[in-house]
């Protein structure tokens, strides 16, 4: 998330108030930057490729 300029917090920081994390996430929907396609291909192709490894894991 960070790397993507997403707001979180660390696990030992979470607010115990969910509206805190939801007005943060809506805010960021909808003011933030969209990703590039760059970006999302990128993404896309990191996602695919721990698929493969977690499925080739899972089958060994």
């Amino acid at each position: 998330m960070a790397e993507l300029d997403f707001p979180g917090w660390e696990l030992s920081q979470i607010p115990d108030d969910a509206n805190i994390i939801s007005k943060a996430w809506i805010e960021h929907y909808a003011n933030g930057d969209r990703l590039d396609p760059v970006q999302i291909e990128s993404l896309s192709d990191r996602a695919q490729v721990h698929g493969e490894l977690l499925q080739s894991l899972i089958n060994s």
